[in-house]
C-alpha cells in the first residue's frame, strides 16, 4: 500500500482540545458580571425590537 493512504494513529482525528477546559457545573458569575450581562441582554433585545419584520 502507497504511503500516502497510510495513517499512523488515530490522534489526527480526535476531538481538538481547548485550551481552558469548559468546567462542570454552574456558571458563577461575579454581580458586577451579573449586570454587565443583563445590560447586554436588554441592549440586544431593544437592537431586536427596533428591527422591522422585513430585517428581522
Amino acid at each position: 500500500m502507497s504511503v500516502a493512504f497510510r495513517r499512523e494513529g488515530d490522534d489526527e482525528h480526535l476531538e481538538p482540545k481547548f485550551e481552558l477546559p469548559i468546567p462542570v457545573g454552574p456558571n458563577l458569575v461575579t454581580a458586577r458580571g451579573l449586570r454587565l450581562i443583563k445590560e447586554r441582554v436588554a441592549t440586544l433585545q431593544a437592537e431586536v425590537a427596533a428591527l422591522t419584520d422585513e430585517t428581522r
